[in-house]
């Protein structure tokens, strides 16, 4: 195997967005749901592996929320994913839009929960 063969094979990530549809119902200060549920698609960026440890990595400080940094360095939104969220955009998303973001991360990234190791041990599940 080489380098040119890895590159043929997949071997290292595409650098250009995958789009995916998403689903979100918004919701009212209350509670309840505000309109309809929306159907949209936004573009996911495949994340290398040194990406993943570094968001990953509890050796590295945490001056940033670890899924609200995963959402603005993946997700891409507008006209082909030529537009990115902020980490303060990603932070401040309302929980269940970061939940349908981070479902098509996880889709395009391949990255399940018990994989994402820090420490050999696996990331604790997060309450939705």
């Amino acid at each position: 195997m080489d380098l040119k063969q890895l590159q043929e094979l997949g071997g290292f990530v595409p650098k250009a967005p995958i789009k995916r549809s998403v689903k979100w119902q918004p919701l009212n200060e209350d509670g309840t749901p505000k309109g309809d549920e929306l159907q949209f698609d936004i573009f996911i960026r495949k994340l290398s592996f040194g990406s993943l440890e570094r968001l990953f990595d509890d050796k590295q400080p945490m001056d940033r929320a670890r899924m609200s940094a995963y959402i603005a360095d993946a997700v891409c939104l507008g006209d082909g994913g030529k537009q990115r969220l902020s980490y303060q955009q990603a932070f401040e998303l309302e929980p269940t839009l970061a939940t349908a973001f981070m479902s098509a991360v996880g889709e395009v990234n391949g990255v399940k929960k018990e994989e994402a190791k820090t420490n050999g041990e696996a990331e604790p599940e997060t309450k939705n």
